[in-house]
């Protein structure tokens, strides 16, 4: 079985400094802080040495920000391709992270649009054919939040991307409110976890567009709490959003990050997840950046690799880690 470790390599989110949702160009411009890029490349060099040590080849892909955002921001698309892809090639393969941020002038920030489909065409291509004009050739990548809809699924297949890592299967969400900003907007309840060609009438079903989308690991969270949980999402989704796409429910599916292992409780239920999955091939596990800015966290996810070894060892599993070329190789040769 397969390892693909990944990370959503974003600046600093609001809770450790950072302030992204007002940043802009020429207004309250500044430079959006990457402390924790930096502070995970300084980690995972030395925490790549260490596993190799105990004969791991640690392996990884970087899902790096090219958006309007950042083009606001530096003047370009590929501004942080141009800061930090060399150092991330040292350490680890690098893919296309794409946030369908938009500046609201009404209310003053950035939010995720999610509804004009001509305006994300036209970003994800301008976006793609800058990359390519500064010699960075995208093949894979990852939405920010996850989102995809029918066109941004085409587009990405029309501009030749082999493969797409955002399914998140079973999962959905319908956006929170962050200030004024409506963000974490997906749609995965329809998909399966194996991987496909997505329809172009239907992103979360198979079909024919040339893209491959390979879905991300998720699992499933129930009882009591849950119940409470979904029905509080459920009237403050309407509150905020007048939304009516959420009902209570006693389960949902969430995306296995290295935060959701934080909870002692989680760990043992996905180690075993982990390893009932041997009929997909693969398992991910995915963070950003800042996570490791506490070492908490650094710690977790050292424990989390080394104990699925031994857990896979005790069952007769082989593990090994991949980056995204390897995972798509693999599975298009299945």
């Amino acid at each position: 079985m397969n390892i693909f470790i990944h990370v959503d390599a974003d600046p600093d989110r609001g809770f450790v400094g950072g302030n992204k949702l007002i940043a802009r160009h020429g207004r309250q411009a500044y430079d959006l802080k990457w402390n924790g890029l930096l502070a995970t490349l300084n980690y995972l060099e030395k925490f790549t040495d260490k596993f190799q040590g105990f004969g791991l080849g640690f392996k990884s892909t970087f899902f790096l920000r090219a958006d309007e955002q950042i083009k606001n921001l530096y003047g370009t698309y590929c501004g942080a391709f141009m800061r930090f892809y060399d150092n991330i090639r040292q350490l680890s393969s690098v893919g296309w992270h794409p946030h369908l941020y938009r500046w609201s002038n009404l209310n003053r920030c950035w939010y995720q649009e999610c509804h004009d489909n001509e305006w994300m065409r036209k970003v994800l291509t301008d976006c793609h054919e800058d990359l390519e004009l500064h010699g960075f050739y995208a093949q894979f990548a990852k939405m920010g939040w996850c989102f995809h809809n029918n066109t941004t699924m085409k587009t990405l297949s029309d501009l030749g991307l082999s493969a797409d890592f955002s399914a998140l299967p079973g999962a959905k969400c319908l956006g929170h409110l962050e200030g004024k900003s409506v963000l974490d907007v997906y749609d995965w309840s329809k998909t399966e976890p194996q991987p496909y060609h997505p329809s172009e009438e239907d992103y979360q079903k198979a079909g024919g567009l040339d893209i491959f989308e390979i879905p991300l690991t998720t699992y499933k969270v129930s009882g009591p709490l849950v119940f409470l949980y979904t029905t509080k999402l459920t009237l403050e989704s309407y509150i905020k959003f007048r939304l009516r796409g959420y009902s209570p429910s006693s389960q949902v599916m969430f995306p296995l990050g290295l935060l959701n292992l934080s909870k002692k409780q989680n760990l043992k239920k996905i180690l075993e997840l982990m390893l009932k999955l041997k009929e997909n091939d693969y398992i991910t596990l995915y963070f950003h950046p800042d996570d490791l800015l506490d070492i908490n966290i650094q710690n977790i996810l050292e424990n989390v690799i080394l104990r699925l070894f031994s857990n896979a060892e005790k069952h007769g599993v082989e593990l090994s880690f991949v980056d995204a070329s390897e995972l798509y190789s693999l599975i298009r040769t299945k």
